[in-house]
């Protein structure tokens, strides 16, 4: 959270990543199979979306939806929604 905060606070922006390609990653950067890849965070600066293809500008322009957090946080069990 700290890094994604001082890189806003930088102008930069940040993007979490769950779905990448760990073993290409441990390979590329030799990381040690001791070492457990979670997650990746991609920082630069934003680009230009008039230069993406027509579909991307669409989906970058589209309205952000959130889940609720009842959608998101339990509480008490698996699929009950925190209240």
């Amino acid at each position: 959270m700290t890094l994604v905060l001082q890189a806003h606070a930088l102008g930069l922006a940040t993007h979490q990543m769950g779905g990448f390609d760990r073993d290409a990653f441990r390979q590329a950067f030799s990381i040690p199979e001791d070492v457990q890849i979670i997650a990746m965070i991609a920082i630069g600066h934003h680009g230009d979306a008039s230069q993406l293809d027509e579909a991307l500008r669409e989906r970058e322009a589209a309205p952000r939806a959130r889940r609720t957090l009842g959608e998101t946080a339990f509480e008490g069990a698996w699929n009950k929604a925190f209240e």
